[in-house]
């Protein structure tokens, strides 16, 4: 018998995944609001993937830097770390070779060096037409013309 996915998968696995709730990690649509309420904003080709410690840590290459935060992200390699609850409920769902733009919060921890997805992340598959959306909302962003944030939700 060729084993499958669910051959590896404890019926413990499938019991936590009962836990999960929708991903919201992955919007529908992307706005100036999600922009400015996060601290940096990039985009990034993710190039391989490992499991440590439970924890599923991304080699990425950020390609383009709109919004620096505190951590003053720039281009080249680093790594972005997903929690083990993340890597459970598959929130987000990253593929090898694929670009996306990531906005974040700076959320750094001394044990895993690059960028930590939380529940303050915004994940969106790169496509064509995102560049001038981006563009527009760093813009305005700089201008500090970001729209006012009153709710305390992310």
């Amino acid at each position: 018998k060729i084993p499958t996915k669910a051959d590896f998968i404890g019926s413990s696995n499938s019991e936590e995944q009962d836990q999960c709730s929708k991903c919201r990690i992955v919007p529908k649509r992307l706005n100036q609001k999600k922009f400015c309420k996060r601290d940096h904003a990039v985009q990034m080709v993710v190039v391989s993937r490992e499991m440590v410690d439970g924890w599923a840590k991304y080699k990425i290459v950020v390609e383009s830097v709109f919004k620096r935060g505190t951590e003053n992200l720039q281009r080249g390699e680093t790594s972005l770390w997903i929690s083990p609850q993340g890597v459970i409920c598959k929130c987000p769902k990253l593929r090898v070779g694929r670009r996306y733009l990531l906005l974040g919060k700076n959320d750094s921890d001394h044990e895993r060096d690059g960028l930590m997805v939380n529940p303050q992340t915004v994940l969106v598959e790169w496509e064509d037409d995102i560049m001038d959306k981006v563009l527009r909302f760093s813009k305005k962003d700089k201008l500090g013309q970001c729209p006012e944030i009153t709710s305390h939700r992310y």
